[in-house]
């Protein structure tokens, strides 16, 4: 099994498992998509004004590229459960999925 494979098998049983209902709106095109995720909380480093690094925790939305219609990008935005997030950061898993690293607007 490639390791995409791998990684794919696995976000196919978090989404069974853990399934979320997000609305997404790219800022490139302003138009919402609906989309299912995985939102979790993750501890990311956080730069202090260039006086070195804090550790913090912010919303994630893990998403299949796959069903976004642009590619992710930072000022996107989010809705799950009825509270709107920005998209601060993106981080590529493979060419499969995206961790929309976000923060509560």
């Amino acid at each position: 099994m490639a390791w995409s494979d791998l990684v794919a098998a696995v976000a196919d049983a978090t989404e069974r498992t853990w399934p979320a209902s997000i609305t997404y709106t790219p800022v490139s095109t302003g138009i919402a998509e609906s989309i299912s995720g995985v939102i979790s909380e993750r501890e990311v480093w956080v730069e202090l004004d260039g006086d070195g690094q804090v550790s913090t925790y912010r919303p994630v939305a893990s998403v299949r590229l796959a069903a976004l219609s642009v590619a992710p990008a930072r000022g996107d935005t989010w809705v799950a459960d009825g509270v709107t997030y920005t998209v601060m950061r993106v981080a590529l898993v493979e060419s499969l999925l995206a961790d929309l690293i976000s923060v509560r607007s």
